[in-house]
């Protein structure tokens, strides 16, 4: 790929994205591209949001071996072409968002470069992969030959810090699953690496006041970092040994307090993790640079599908990426929110709204220039002082910035009113998905309460009388395409509810695979109008459909 050497995208002639297959580690060849300076642009891409997004490829989330590198055998579904993937997000507080982008010189790389929050993928011609728990994309052989130009509809998290702690307050108590490899620390038999971080955990709360959430805790790390207490450098951990990701490079990191974006990233992901938050690494590319060019929407047959919903004359700013862009940064778990991106590497992209970079106080100082004294007649009882022009200029002011204030309060509720919804229905789905996921007499009721809330949200409601079988076979008559999906969640349910043969845990990729595509098709049905109601204002929240249908199959209605 143009502006790499022997780095996270090597040229050649295989697919040179494939760092898996190829046992390539790719925090080590991240060093190898941003020490390569290559410049030449690899990517262009547009995009309707105000600032250029981070586009994710891989994401790390075992943090204890020798080596870091992602997790092969994740939950994936295989997709052909255009599709809206499920999210596993919350799109509480976000504004919705297209990317259209290109390769100008083709694509060699068959990870896809996404940005955080992406849920529909345009343009791909061929069969591609999409990993779930971390949202990533992979293309085939064949789309990666034939697929030159994407487009993705993201959400872009614009959320304060008063927000994400009131998310937090409203699912405190409730109990969150996440997997072991996103808490645990890197084996430390001589308690070296324990006692550093702690160290390193009270050097940084003593920073500003002492931290009471996860949040706070996160950002009093983020700010540590980016503070000035670190030097960036490229050179000096090649020079010096400590290059890569592991827990001996973090611990020499510490020490040295010089590296790049993945040593910052590494250090803050285990730091957290001893602070009791789940972290994991995002490894792809910073913002992109801008080119100053801009595009505007049209009803052509050139333009693509995503940028065709947009408002005619709508415009998308020009950026482009290359080696320079290379970049790795934290990600974080915090309830009520889940998944969202820190950057705690000092010069490089920008810091989240949720945790914005502190500002300097700057004081007024006392003038140096001599009193000059004045003389001011002293107005009789009978006259009325008037106002000044600085007191007026003053009030008026005053009353300005309280006007402000009110407005942004205003948008910001009425923000919160639109995502509250949207914001139960996900929460409502990842329940139920981890319970189906469990495998146990449980989960046939969890995968049907799904079905019921995913038809509802459809407008293809279940019938007050129709049995497992009688409505998902008319949604098989209705949606020929759907009919082998559609069976294989019938056959599951019923022998749970009828003959207590439940789900189990081997049996549960398959079941979620079929659902998903389920909804994906029902979804894709919807004129575009219709699929952003019924997004906003999901008939299921409203709804507990899952309970009145385990009554009628217990008593045989």
């Amino acid at each position: 790929m143009p502006g790499f050497r022997t780095g996270m995208f090597p040229e050649g002639q295989r697919p040179s994205g494939d760092l898996l297959a190829n046992n390539v580690d790719p925090l080590i060849n991240l060093g190898r591209d941003l020490r390569s300076n290559g410049s030449d642009p690899f990517l262009t891409y547009y995009t309707t949001a105000d600032q250029a997004p981070y586009l994710r490829t891989q994401v790390i989330r075992n943090l204890t071996g020798e080596r870091w590198e992602p997790s092969e055998g994740l939950f994936h579904s295989d997709y052909y072409g255009d599709v809206a993937v499920n999210n596993n997000f919350s799109t509480f507080s976000s504004t919705e968002e297209v990317l259209q982008m290109t390769w100008p010189k083709g694509n060699r790389n068959p990870l896809l470069p996404l940005p955080d929050r992406s849920y529909l993928v345009n343009g791909i011609v061929g069969d591609w992969t999409w990993t779930h728990e971390t949202s990533t994309a992979r293309l085939s052989g064949d789309a990666l030959s034939a697929t030159n130009d994407v487009s993705v509809a993201y959400s872009q998290l614009n959320v304060t810090p008063q927000v994400v702690e009131y998310l937090n307050q409203l699912v405190e108590g409730q109990d969150t699953f996440i997997a072991d490899d996103y808490t645990q620390l890197p084996q430390d038999p001589d308690n070296t690496l324990q006692s550093l971080l702690d160290e390193t955990l009270q050097e940084a709360y003593k920073q500003g006041s002492s931290p009471r959430t996860d949040l706070e805790k996160a950002v009093a790390l983020q700010d540590f970092f980016r503070s000035g207490n670190f030097v960036y450098s490229e050179r000096t951990p090649l020079r010096e040994g400590y290059d890569g990701a592991n827990a001996e490079v973090v611990k020499a990191f510490l020490a040295r307090r010089q590296g790049y974006c993945v040593h910052f990233a590494s250090a803050m992901a285990l730091l957290a993790r001893e602070a009791g938050i789940p972290s994991r690494i995002a490894v792809g590319y910073a913002p992109g640079v801008a080119t100053g060019e801009s595009i505007t929407t049209d009803s052509s047959e050139a333009a693509s599908a995503l940028t065709n919903s947009l408002e005619t004359g709508t415009e998308l700013k020009g950026y482009t990426v290359s080696g320079q862009q290379a970049h790795a940064w934290p990600e974080l778990y915090l309830d009520g929110i889940g998944w969202v991106p820190f950057e705690p590497t000092p010069g490089r992209g920008y810091t989240p709204t949720y945790a914005p970079e502190p500002t300097r106080a700057v004081t007024e100082q006392e003038s140096t220039a001599p009193e000059v004294p004045t003389t001011r007649s002293t107005p009789s009882s009978s006259e009325s002082p008037s106002e000044t022009p600085q007191a007026t200029a003053g009030t008026q002011s005053s009353d300005d910035s309280t006007a402000i204030w009110l407005a942004q309060l205003i948008i910001l509720l009425v923000i919160a009113g639109l995502c509250i919804a949207p914001w139960r229905r996900h929460r409502a789905r990842q329940k139920r998905l981890e319970v189906i996921r469990a495998g146990n007499q449980e989960s046939a009721q969890a995968l049907w309460n799904e079905l019921l809330s995913v038809g509802m949200d459809a407008s293809v409601p279940c019938g007050v009388h129709e049995s497992v079988g009688d409505y998902l076979v008319r949604l098989a008559d209705d949606h020929p395409g759907l009919t082998k999906e559609l069976s294989m969640l019938q056959r599951a349910i019923e022998l749970s509810f009828y003959a207590s043969h439940h789900v189990q845990e081997q049996d549960a990729p398959g079941l979620l695979d079929a659902l998903h595509e389920v909804q994906n098709q029902l979804r894709r049905q919807l004129p575009l109008g219709r699929r952003i109601l019924s997004f906003l204002f999901p008939k299921s929240v409203n709804s507990a459909p899952g309970d009145r249908r385990k009554v009628q199959q217990s008593t045989g209605k």
